[in-house]
């Protein structure tokens, strides 16, 4: 049975999770396993990987091997395909594997 995690970021501070929040949810409850944590950056551009709730999701996942990390879509985890490379690597890294729910 796998462990998970979820993560959620918007660019603006003003803007609403709620959709997010709930489609990962969703994708989560249809998997076995135990959610351990949920991450969260709002108001943060998703163009740098310096990110707090981030930062957060890897130390877990660091001391959490064998996690699997839901995200709604892979610009929630970073906007463009090379920092989206670099932190899926991070998290392979830490033992974790991303799963887009959408």
């Amino acid at each position: 049975m796998s462990k998970k995690a979820a993560y959620y970021r918007t660019a603006r501070p003003e803007s609403d999770m709620d959709q997010q929040i709930s489609s990962v949810r969703r994708n989560i409850r249809l998997t076995p396993g135990e959610t351990l944590e949920e991450f969260m950056d709002n108001g943060v551009s998703g163009n740098t990987a310096d990110r707090p709730g981030l930062a957060g999701l890897l130390a877990f996942c660091e001391k959490n091997p064998g996690m699997v990390v839901f995200v709604e879509s892979a610009d929630r985890l970073a906007r463009s395909p090379t920092t989206y490379a670099v932190i899926e690597k991070l998290l392979r890294s830490a033992g974790a594997e991303v799963r887009v729910t959408r």
